[in-house]
């Protein structure tokens, strides 16, 4: 089942559906009331006008629907992991340290990354087409700071023990795993840029230590829930 906008109705059944006339002064004046040719539904579905306008198709206006705080506000509430990214720009490695790292196939290995393209680390991961992402350990949490401070930029790679490719690419060898990536794609969404990252090697990994977590604005330990 899927829905679609005809101009003045949004249609949830599959075939065609029509919006009844809109109520009259008299019964307030302020809903649309959608009765479907053929649905499941026992009655008809009310919406207010405030609500039938945001279904609407976009114009070249731009909709806020949530300010920018709310939405930092919720993602904070979203528990992931730790990564540091790294790659090299004009013969030096360049890095962050992100939660915006996620798996996309396992056939072939690729994942993606999200990084502002602001960042000093953009412009060598868009040139090189190369990066490592390196999942960080509860005891590597001082290296969050270091590679989230532009004033600690010149310590980023002076701290722990970091290898550097033929081709290039920084890898932490304390990581819990380190995925060395080749950039097969990026696409622009507003501030940032999404780069797909072929998985090209996975060097061994360190012994099994307890995950760097990210939750409300801080990392912490990975708490086990007895379940």
């Amino acid at each position: 089942m899927h829905g679609h906008w005809n101009g003045s109705a949004w249609c949830w059944n599959q075939e065609e559906a029509v919006a009844a006339p809109r109520r009259s002064a008299l019964s307030g004046g302020s809903s649309f009331r959608f009765v479907p040719r053929r649905n499941d539904f026992d009655k008809a579905v009310v919406m207010n006008e405030a609500a039938a306008a945001s279904l609407q198709p976009r114009t070249a206006v731009r909709e806020t629907l949530v300010s920018a705080d709310q939405f930092r506000e919720g993602m904070r509430q979203f528990a992931s992991g730790v990564a540091l990214i790294a790659s090299s720009h004009e013969g030096r490695p360049v890095g962050l340290a992100a939660t915006a790292v996620n798996s996309v196939s396992a056939d072939p290995p690729s994942l993606l990354i999200c990084v502002n393209r602001s960042a000093s680390a953009h412009e060598g991961i868009r040139h090189s087409r190369a990066f490592s992402v390196n999942l960080l350990a509860v005891e590597d949490a001082h290296m969050v700071e270091i590679f989230g401070s532009s004033a600690r930029r010149s310590e980023r790679f002076t701290d722990g023990d970091w290898h550097m490719t033929t081709a290039g690419v920084p890898l932490f060898r304390g990581a819990l795993a380190t995925f060395v990536c080749r950039v097969a794609e990026r696409v622009e969404v507003a501030s940032h840029s999404i780069f797909i990252g072929e998985v090209v090697a996975m060097p061994a990994q360190a012994a099994p230590r307890d995950p760097l977590i990210y939750f409300d604005r801080g990392v912490r330990a990975l708490e086990k829930a007895d379940v």
